[in-house]
């Protein structure tokens, strides 16, 4: 992994002989605004599409389920 920004993680390829790309970005969580202190967390499914797991949590809460819960997590 390289860094990260507003539309997800990029990771650096280290065998350009097997893939087109050497860097590209990932999506794989998304934490979005719902109202005072409450979020929506939210993971990248295989379908392209965003799918919302855990709905109006504090943010301290949010942050605690990036960490431990392996749905939000890549799998690289």
């Amino acid at each position: 992994m390289l860094a990260g920004d507003k539309r997800g993680l990029r990771f650096r390829n280290d065998r350009p002989d097997r893939y087109i790309e050497r860097e590209f970005i990932a999506s794989f969580a998304r934490l979005e605004y719902v109202s005072r202190d409450r979020f929506d967390l939210s993971y990248f499914r295989h379908t392209e599409k965003w799918w919302p797991v855990d709905l109006g949590v504090t943010l301290d809460e949010a942050l605690a389920l990036l960490e431990t819960k392996g749905i939000y997590h890549p799998i690289v």
